[in-house]
């Protein structure tokens, strides 16, 4: 499958609008386009819509707007967490920290392997997310600077109940 960029649609651009020079339809589609890139990293939904052909393009998830403000201030919370952690430069004691749901709190007390959980390096961060109720810490060994990480078939026998 061939990857295409904008540069392939520029053709298709200046013919529909021959009175205005190439240099300035680059730099309007370049920036519309930049535009997009940064309301998606923001987590904006993009509803752009053709009244003439009735055409109607979405960029975005799905979501009623209790979910999009719920997500939007966990994201601006997370951020301000580890800026905060990031600008005060508290070193790192080397402990991760998870939380788990009622529900999987007791499958793992039955079985002590989780197929996938994501640890945080910050407490604070761990505890953003509304739904978990038990928080757990573990003592990895550092592979570099991550702000969290993703374990698999992690077996939970050395690590630390905290609440």
């Amino acid at each position: 499958m061939k990857q295409t960029t904008y540069k392939d649609y520029l053709d298709k651009v200046y013919d529909e609008f021959p009175d205005v020079d190439k240099a300035s339809v680059r730099m309007i589609v370049r920036h519309g386009l930049s535009r997009i890139g940064i309301f998606r990293l923001n987590c904006m939904d993009i509803f752009l819509y053709n009244n003439m052909e009735q055409l109607y393009y979405y960029f975005g998830e799905v979501m009623l707007k209790e979910d999009r403000f719920k997500l939007r201030k966990a994201i601006k919370l997370r951020t301000k967490i580890r800026l905060i952690y990031k600008l005060a430069k508290v070193p790192h004691d080397g402990y991760y920290y998870f939380g788990l749901t009622e529900e999987e709190y007791q499958k793992q007390k039955d079985k002590p392997i989780i197929d996938e959980v994501k640890v945080y390096r910050i407490y604070e961060e761990c505890k953003i997310y509304r739904l978990r109720k038990h928080f757990f810490r573990v003592k990895l060994e550092e592979e570099g600077y991550y702000w969290q990480r993703t374990l698999t078939n992690y077996e939970t026998t050395n690590t630390e109940y905290i609440s």
